[in-house]
């Protein structure tokens, strides 16, 4: 899932997601009159009435408001037209429930279906959520066709960052807009993992969608130790210093190369009670993220060769605390211990989290420690508030009579622990936009003894929001029976550490026109590539590419526009898995494989062994003599009779099956032919540090060529240049942009495709302002 804010202001540099998120989604301009309330708030109005969303003030930038824009790719299933504004008081829109003046409410909505892959099984697969956006006051692009009835079928389509149109009027306060986030029963399930209740801590949490920070949940009786203890020791010989005297939750989370440049390969480690409150303060792991290949190998390493787990399972014991990613790969010993330095109840030690009775979970499982609460306990059709669990949150649990106040109503809701709260909940009831059901939602408003509305008041109310809602019959079905609501800064927050590549989503990183370099010339060439076949390289390498950079960390916008910069390029925008000549080539049979095109036996054998295959010294050693023997003749005489395996006496036939393995090529009995060629271009990611290049801010110069179809523009950074030569020309790291990198033009294209697809970033117009969603010229692969 790929998905971003509704407004994109500019993103500051060093500015954490969390930060970016709420300087893109502020919270109502206004207040509640006479409260602290900001208008429109989630999940409940001060009348105790069901609120399905949250209005937005939209940012400016520069001396303009930004425009609303498509939060991820999807269909528009229902478009309306705003209204245009009129004097008459006695106007539905005019309808003012905070005083007698007449205050304007803008009527146009979109609603947008929208479709992704948060994991890899059915459960986490062609998952569908709605977003909708209502207080409109223009719209634009495919949602005015749309709203028209002038739209094609294709241009119902609209992908992420799309402009649907202005932020409108809310009870006159300008620049406002109320936005959605809902799904049905089925797809909360797939959502979050569950259809009610909390998640349950007697076992692994979900597997099938993994992402964000990972818990552990650790019984009572865990033993911690002053010194770390060797990395294949379950039972120290030194003495306990002290044990936890409840059951806590770890959590692990990988900056991932978000927020401050000091921390963006840390991993911060926080202890929760079941509750959620935090024991301590978290502790900091410097450059875990970039040291996690060494960890991996040095824990490998502490057994005896004859008994040492793969690295590569290890590797994934330190990141997630199990085994996800690789097929028929498994931790042998199952006990090799994870051990980390923790806060415990009163003091820190190290503790293995991967003793028995340890449990495992991740973002992806909505944890209660973390907030997360599925409301589902008011089951009536009204829209009126009468969920305990929603009260229980609301109230202060130290005065809780089971009755909200007006007064204490307003006086909780003020309080942004409390706003907060209710931020994670996540709640069931009836849409307030089915125009067929207003009288069975809003009746209660007439006798309530509270907020009673009669007489001319209740016909004002009605008629108004007669004039803001939808016959039952435009709406999807899922909208019309009562749904699943979500806060949207907090859905969005939240599925954007996904970053898990749907199929429709993952073509789209192709771009449709490169560049290379040709006889002293640019040439800009269409890209020719088959991406639909079900047994193209896209197709067939998709879910293990997705799985790869999940277990590589390879999850942020900028480290997938660096790896994927670089890895469509390699392999001639995801057409082959191995240099197309590679067998007439003076370093076959050692030549290009995988995403990254691994080559040379050192390479290959650093792989095997990452991942526990035997490879005596001896025989590594030979294989590199042998390669560097060829490798040290001059040019001219690297002839085509060093081109056999038959020149590597020492190289078995089970070696080969694994080098072949590594371009796509299925051994017997095995089914890394899926995973291998993705998978090694994750190790060599993770051995290299690529990591630490990619994360370093992405600043674009603007680069323009004269090519066969004349003048275009491209766009080229220091820190991908610094990712790129780590593949190919490790020496000239810090040489920006020499051109001894094989086709760094072509991927610098890659590179701003992928960097305009899965960010936020904008690019420079003609005139050098910071405008355009796409550079120049670079249109998305799109249908």
């Amino acid at each position: 899932m790929i998905i971003s804010p509704p407004f994109l202001p500019t993103r500051a540099a060093g500015a954490s997601d969390a930060d970016y998120i709420a300087e893109a989604m502020p919270a109502a301009a206004v207040n509640c009159p006479g409260t602290s309330v900001p208008e429109g708030s989630f999940p409940v109005s001060l009348k105790l009435g069901w609120h399905g969303g949250s209005h937005l003030h939209a940012p400016t930038a520069g001396s303009g408001v930004l425009p609303v824009r498509a939060v991820a790719d999807g269909e528009i299933v229902y478009a309306r037209r705003p209204t245009a504004q009129v004097n008459d008081a006695a106007h539905p829109l005019n309808y003012n429930p905070y005083g007698n003046s007449p205050s304007w409410t803008d009527d146009g909505m979109v609603v947008i279906r929208h479709r992704t892959d948060t994991g890899s099984g059915a459960n986490a697969e062609t998952v569908e959520f709605y977003s909708i956006f209502v207080h409109l006051s223009a719209l634009r692009g495919n949602a005015l066709k749309v709203a028209q009835g002038t739209a094609s079928a294709a241009e119902h389509r609209l992908y992420r960052k799309d402009e649907l149109g202005a932020a409108g009027r809310i009870y006159g306060s300008a620049d406002h807009l109320h936005v959605e986030i809902v799904c049905d029963d089925g797809n909360l399930n797939k959502l979050v993992g569950r259809s009610s209740g909390a998640v349950a801590l007697n076992a692994d949490g979900r597997h099938d969608a993994v992402f964000g920070e990972v818990y552990f949940h650790v019984p009572a009786g865990a033993h911690l130790y002053a010194d770390k203890p060797a990395g294949n020791v379950t039972a120290p010989a030194a003495e306990a210093t002290g044990t936890t005297s409840t059951d806590l939750i770890i959590g692990i989370r990988y900056a991932s190369g978000d927020g401050a440049a000091a921390q963006r390969g840390s991993a911060w480690l926080t202890t929760y009670n079941a509750d959620g409150t935090v024991i301590g303060t978290p502790i900091e792991d410097r450059n875990a993220d970039y040291e996690l290949y060494a960890r991996a190998s040095d824990i490998s390493h502490a057994y005896p060769e004859s008994a040492r787990p793969a690295p590569s399972a290890v590797y994934e014991l330190l990141r997630f605390g199990r085994i996800l990613n690789a097929p028929n790969e498994v931790l042998a010993p199952t006990d090799c211990p994870h051990w980390r330095r923790v806060q415990g109840n009163t003091q820190s030690g190290w503790v293995n989290l991967n003793a028995a009775g340890v449990h495992k979970f991740s973002d992806a499982d909505f944890p209660g420690w973390k907030g997360w609460k599925l409301v589902d306990d008011d089951t009536d059709e009204d829209s009126r508030a009468e969920s305990a669990m929603l009260q229980a949150v609301i109230e202060d649990a130290a005065n809780a009579d089971g009755r909200l106040s007006r007064e204490e109503l307003e006086q909780r809701m003020g309080l942004p622990d409390v706003r907060m709260a209710l931020s994670r909940c996540v709640c069931k009831f009836p849409s307030e936009w089915n125009r067929d059901s207003i009288d069975a939602r809003w009746g209660w408003l007439q006798a309530d003894p509270d907020y009673g509305v009669t007489g001319e008041d209740w016909t004002k109310l009605r008629s108004h929001i007669a004039a803001l809602t939808v016959p039952a019959a435009s709406l999807p079905a899922a909208l019309v029976a009562a749904h699943w609501h979500f806060q949207p800064q907090a859905f969005i927050a939240h599925f954007r550490k996904c970053q898990w590549l749907s199929a429709d989503e993952f073509r789209q990183l192709v771009p449709r026109h490169a560049m290379r370099r040709h006889a002293g010339t640019y040439l800009w060439e269409a890209v020719q590539t088959n991406l639909a076949s079900p047994t193209s390289v896209a197709a067939s390498q998709r879910v293990g590419l997705n799985r790869m950079t999940r277990k590589y960390g390879i999850n942020s916008p900028l480290r997938l526009a660096s790896f994927y910069g670089n890895a469509i390029q390699e392999t001639q925008w995801l057409g082959v898995l191995s240099e197309g000549s590679g067998s007439t080539l003076w370093y076959a049979p050692w030549y290009g494989r995988g995403f990254l095109q691994l080559t040379n036996p050192e390479n290959f054998i650093n792989y095997w062994r990452f991942r526990g295959r035997q490879v005596p010294d001896t025989l590594k050693n030979a294989l590199s003599q042998a390669y560097s023997a060829i490798a040290s003749q001059p040019v001219a005489q690297r002839s085509n009779a060093t081109l056999s395996d038959t020149h590597y006496p020492q190289l078995t036939v089970q070696m080969r099956g694994w080098r072949d393995e590594v371009k796509g090529v299925a051994m017997a009995n095995s089914t890394d032919s899926g995973y291998a060629p993705s998978d090694s271009a994750g190790f060599y990611w993770a051995k290299l540090r690529m990591a630490s290049y990619a994360d370093v801010d992405h600043a674009l110069s603007r680069v323009s060529v004269t090519t066969n179809q004349g003048a275009k523009v491209y766009y080229r950074s220091p820190s991908f240049w610094r990712a790129s030569a780590a593949v190919n020309l490790p020496g000239a790291i810090n040489n920006q942009y020499s051109t001894a990198l094989n086709g760094f033009d072509a991927r610098c294209v890659a590179y701003a495709y992928s960097l305009a697809l899965l960010s936020e970033t904008l690019f420079p117009d003609a005139a050098g302002n910071l405008t355009l969603m796409f550079p120049e010229g670079y249109l998305p692969r799109r249908g």
